[in-house]
């Protein structure tokens, strides 16, 4: 009788911890942020802000350069472009529940923790299909200030309340051609 095979699937997330420029966190401390509040959920956000300054966006891409060119074997794209950068303020107590940003295999998503303490709540992340699907695999990962996360869009993943009032991060999404 002949054994089943066994197939797994998982999905990476790309962590790399660098530092950024006083230059950098500067501007985007700068950015305007609107609260926001959505059921349970509230932050400040530049979400809905079009206009971000370009050098931000210039950074961000040189960054994640950085990180798909150490990882290139894994993507099967060679070139990319950012679609969208927003920067996120979590005061004590916010949070942000479970969400994807996109749901093609041509989109990333990126993560840089500007500013956080210890205390901070860290993203959760949680396999492709969740909450439908619960597989019960979660990955925990704490925010540090210059650590930068690097994922498939579709990938859920939530912030808990919040447990201090320096979680500032940038966010936002990629697109490989």
């Amino acid at each position: 009788m002949e054994l089943a095979k066994k197939y797994s699937f998982q999905q990476n997330v790309y962590i790399k911890d660098i530092n950024f420029s006083r230059e950098f966190k500067d501007k985007i401390k700068k950015v305007k942020l609107k609260k926001v509040s959505n059921g349970s959920e509230i932050n400040e956000t530049s979400f809905y802000n079009t206009e971000i300054d370009p050098s931000i966006v210039s950074n961000c891409k040189k960054i994640l350069f950085e990180i798909i060119e150490q990882y290139k074997e894994d993507f099967k794209f060679k070139e990319f472009n950012i679609k969208s950068v927003w920067v996120q303020k979590y005061k004590k107590n916010n949070c942000h529940g479970v969400h994807i940003h996109g749901n093609n295999e041509k989109t990333y998503s990126f993560i840089f923790y500007i500013e956080c303490t210890p205390n901070s709540s860290s993203t959760i992340f949680h396999n492709i299909g969740y909450p439908y699907v619960d597989l019960h695999t979660r990955m925990n990962i704490r925010p540090k200030e210059g650590r930068c996360l690097f994922f498939l869009s579709s990938m859920p993943h939530e912030v808990l309340p919040n447990n201090d009032s320096k979680r500032l991060i940038v966010s936002g999404n990629v697109e490989f051609k």
